[in-house]
């Protein structure tokens, strides 16, 4: 079937009630996906916007989040006399969000972004009133993109990536797609084949920036433990960082076959998600 802008605003209202059955199912594992309901659907208040000048930053989830702080910093620092609204879609990301506000949590607010539903984004965006809209790497809502131009505000998809498995999803749905990916008022893309999926999807004014995310400065502290660390380890470290389901026990049952190995070294495991 054939999706037409029409269709979407109506299954995006519709299908709210299968996104309440989502949040009940992921919070089996997370308790913390029944937390604030209301933002989600639009049912409380959002931070009103006051006389300042607002950044809105959107950060999905962690990965998102932890790129969006060398950005968020040098605005608290350029733009002395704006505020931010930070929002999120994930219990993680909302998480990670907390040590960005502690960055200057006079100026900074957090909630989470509504469900792409027409009436929700409308309030959303009514309530907190940006100035500038900034969506960090690949979250992209039609409504929520219509109503940001219809009240005139720019947006900009920073740090923007693409694959191809995400271009050919969004290309099945262009009549919706297209417009949206085409009303940002700037692309900032991580890669060159970044930019030509994004261009081939509507995308305009796009510059490869490369990612944002070597722009982060670590932590002093930490910095300074893992030297501190480093001095009484007398063995080699294997990390095994970022990792997702099921990927630890690929690892270590190929540590199974090298005894030795797993002996002499100390193995060290960051998955993605808590």
């Amino acid at each position: 079937m054939k999706i037409t802008p029409g269709i979407y605003r109506s299954v995006s209202t519709v299908a709210l009630p299968l996104a309440s059955l989502y949040l009940m199912w992921r919070s089996r594992r997370q308790p913390a996906y029944r937390d604030y309901w209301d933002e989600r659907f639009a049912w409380g208040t959002y931070p009103l916007r006051t006389e300042r000048p607002r950044v809105w930053i959107h950060a999905v989830s962690v990965g998102e989040t932890n790129a969006a702080k060398p950005l968020l910093e040098a605005m608290l620092k350029s733009w002395p006399e704006c505020d931010v609204v930070l929002t999120h879609m994930t219990p993680t990301g909302r998480e990670a969000g907390k040590r960005l506000v502690r960055l200057a949590p006079e100026r900074i607010r957090q909630c989470y972004l509504p469900y792409d539903a027409p009436y929700a984004v409308e309030k959303f965006v009514r309530q907190v009133r940006p100035t500038l809209g900034v969506i960090m790497e690949t979250e992209v809502w039609p409504n929520l993109m219509h109503e940001m131009t219809a009240h005139g505000i720019p947006v900009v998809l920073a740090n923007a990536r693409e694959s191809e498995k995400s271009r050919a999803q969004a290309q099945k749905a262009i009549e919706v797609m297209g417009p949206a990916f085409g009303s940002f008022a700037a692309v900032l893309a991580q890669s060159d084949e970044d930019k030509v999926r994004l261009e081939s999807l509507g995308a305009k004014d796009v510059l490869v920036t490369g990612s944002v995310k070597f722009d982060i400065v670590p932590d002093a502290s930490q910095m300074a433990a893992a030297k501190a660390w480093l001095t009484v380890l007398s063995r080699p470290v294997v990390l095994l960082a970022s990792t997702r389901d099921g990927e630890e026990a690929a690892f270590l049952e190929s540590f199974k076959k090298h005894p030795a190995l797993l002996a002499e070294t100390l193995v060290v495991v960051v998955p993605r998600h808590p």
